[in-house]
């Protein structure tokens, strides 16, 4: 496996990081780029699952884009918003897409919404468990006065800025719906049948999105796709959607 990390500049001077796997240096014309979620990062278990199952046939390249990172001049999650994750989402699918012919796109989580408002010039779409309606910032984050932010408490604190919060709540159902019809590239929604909402609730993104679209319920499986074997059934459901383009 060869692995290349690199950096693009965004036109706010920003510097957008991603990390280039492939299994040789053959030439490919498909690459898969993965979005990771609110307060993740390119170096989770899944992203690693990923990368390496995608490549294993060295017809696909995997470019795993950090929205986020402590590189030089990146991005810090507390001066992001969706709006600057789209944003750097579509300065990469348009570099990309000038030395491959097929660009996919893989959201998990906060990385799903981001496509939305993103809508890349992609080849097809995997939404892994995506966020839709960002509607848990009322229960999930706390507002610091010293901060002049809120502290997302996952575990490990995380620090998001105001105008992340405000653009959420901006997002409403009818916002949302619009969005999803407008959405360019077929769609694969793929749903964790162990995620503590509902499965009806998280349909919602499925229904509101034009056709040609599939929606898969991987059972078993939570968020983060680390339950038994389900990544793996994740994985390949992905590839063979993905296959049909």
């Amino acid at each position: 496996m060869i692995e290349e990390k690199f950096s693009l500049r965004a036109e706010d001077a920003k510097d957008i990081y991603f990390v280039l796997n492939k299994l040789d240096d053959k030439p490919c014309d498909r690459v898969i780029v993965i979005g990771h979620g609110l307060t993740g990062h390119i170096d989770e278990a899944l992203h690693h699952y990923a990368k390496t199952f995608f490549i294993k046939d060295g017809n696909t390249h995997v470019a795993r884009l950090s929205f986020y990172s402590a590189d030089e001049n990146a991005r810090n999650l507390s001066e992001c918003t969706v709006d600057t994750h789209a944003r750097d989402l579509n300065h990469l699918v348009a570099h990309l897409s000038q030395k491959y012919s097929k660009v996919f796109y893989v959201g998990h989580s906060y990385g799903g919404l981001t496509a939305l408002l993103a809508n890349p010039e992609v080849a097809a779409t995997c939404f892994w468990d995506s966020t839709y309606l960002p509607a848990f910032w009322d229960t999930e984050a706390q507002y610091s006065e010293a901060l002049d932010a809120y502290i997302i408490g996952w575990g490990v604190d995380s620090i998001a800025s105001k105008a992340m919060v405000e653009e959420a709540k901006a997002l409403t159902a009818d916002v949302m719906k619009q969005k999803a019809a407008d959405y360019k590239s077929p769609a694969c929604v793929v749903l964790a049948g162990a995620n503590d909402e509902s499965i009806e609730g998280r349909q919602k993104l499925f229904d509101d999105l034009p056709n040609p679209k599939k929606q898969i319920v991987i059972a078993g499986a939570d968020h983060c796709f680390t339950n038994g074997l389900t990544v793996y059934e994740l994985l390949s459901e992905t590839a063979n959607w993905f296959a049909e383009f």
